[in-house]
C-alpha cells in the first residue's frame, strides 16, 4: 500500500496469472506434502482431494480478481474504475492502451514534487511519442515553460497542459510551447531546419508557428 494505491510486485502478479491460468494445482500440492504413510491410503488421498476443491476454485477467483485490477493488466470497466479512483475520467477514450497511459500520467502528476524530472515524466507518458523532444526550462516569476519539438496534434497538446499544471508545484504558472507542424515546415530564422519569413502573395511560402499554451 503506497500513496494511496495498491500495487503488488512482480512476483505476486506472476503468481496471480499462474492462478488465474489454473497452472497452481492445490490437490497435487496437498497430495504431495502429505506423510508418507498416509499417500497409499485411498481414502485420504480421496478427502484431500475433494478438501482442495474449493479451495483451489477460490483461489483462482481471487487470483483474477487480483490481477485485473492493476494498470497494467485491467481493460475495461476495470481500468475506468482505476481512473476513477486516481482522478482519471475516461472522457470519451475508448482506446484502453490509450486510456492506460493517461491514467499512469494522471498518478505521476498526483505524486508530483514540480520538479524538472516529474514534468518531463509526465510529459513522456502523455505523448508516447520518442521523436518528440522534451525541454523543461524554468524561469523567473515562478514560471515553467515546457517546450516540445516535433509534431503534436493539438488535442493531446491540450489534454497535457491540464496533466501538467497538477503536476506543476503551486503557485508557478505553466506555458507549453508546441507545434503542430513538424521541424522542417516550422518557422526559423537562420539555423536550424525549418521555413523563413512568409510571403504576402504566396501563402504557401514561409515556415508556421508554434502554439503557446497556458
Amino acid at each position: 500500500m503506497s500513496g494511496g494505491a495498491f500495487t503488488i510486485g512482480e512476483g505476486q502478479a506472476a503468481d496471480a496469472v499462474a492462478v488465474a491460468a489454473g497452472e497452481y494445482d492445490h490437490g497435487a500440492s496437498a497430495l504431495a506434502n502429505l506423510v508418507e504413510q498416509f499417500k497409499d491410503k485411498p481414502n485420504i488421498v480421496a478427502w484431500l482431494t475433494l478438501l482442495m476443491v474449493p479451495i483451489q476454485e477460490l483461489e483462482t477467483v481471487l487470483g483474477v480478481l487480483l490481477y485485473q485490477r492493476t494498470i497494467d493488466t485491467a481493460v475495461g470497466v476495470q481500468l475506468t474504475s482505476l481512473g476513477k479512483i486516481v482522478g482519471q475520467a475516461r472522457d470519451g477514450v475508448t482506446d484502453d492502451a490509450a486510456f492506460r497511459r493517461y491514467v499512469r500520467a494522471r498518478v505521476a502528476a498526483n505524486r508530483s514534487s514540480g520538479l524538472t524530472s516529474d514534468l518531463i515524466h509526465v510529459t513522456r507518458l502523455v505523448i508516447d511519442d520518442a521523436t518528440v523532444g522534451v525541454e523543461v526550462d524554468p524561469q523567473n516569476y515562478a514560471t515553467v515553460v515546457v517546450k516540445l519539438s516535433g509534431a503534436v496534434p493539438a488535442p493531446v497538446a491540450a489534454i497535457l497542459v491540464s496533466y501538467l499544471r497538477r503536476a506543476a508545484a503551486a503557485g508557478v504558472r505553466l506555458i507549453v510551447e508546441t507545434a503542430s507542424v513538424v521541424d522542417n515546415l516550422a518557422f526559423t530564422f537562420l539555423d536550424g531546419p525549418g521555413l523563413g519569413f512568409g510571403d504576402t502573395t504566396d501563402a504557401a511560402v514561409g515556415g508556421l508557428f508554434a502554439d503557446a499554451l497556458t
